[in-house]
């Protein structure tokens, strides 16, 4: 299922993983409002490397109960990666110079 013009579902979630309506629809906002305009800042794919997480999953990877990754209330977690960006650098924009609308970024 495509969230945005570069993002799918699969990219977010493991195989078989049963998402909510609300969490979709959180996905889908994030894709378009935060990881798009992010992609074209640094006109790199980004990679997904955690996305929403089940109760069981986010039990398995995290001590964190309330993990933003569960997508609980109006909350949602987005991790990855630029290819070929140092992380600081993606992370100082974001949080210093990006017109982005965040919670946490970390």
């Amino acid at each position: 299922m495509k969230l945005s013009d570069h993002f799918d579902l699969a990219g977010f979630v493991h195989e078989g993983t049963d998402v909510p309506e609300a969490v979709l629809e959180r996905l889908k906002g994030i894709c378009v409002s935060i990881l798009e305009p992010i992609r074209r800042r640094y006109n790199r794919p980004l990679i997904v490397t955690s996305g929403y997480r089940t109760p069981e999953q986010n039990k398995a990877v995290s001590k964190e109960p309330t993990s933003y990754h569960l997508f609980e209330q109006d909350h949602g977690a987005v991790d990855f990666r630029i290819e070929g960006v140092p992380l600081q650098g993606v992370f100082d924009w974001i949080r210093l110079e990006s017109p982005l609308h965040y919670d946490k970024v970390i």
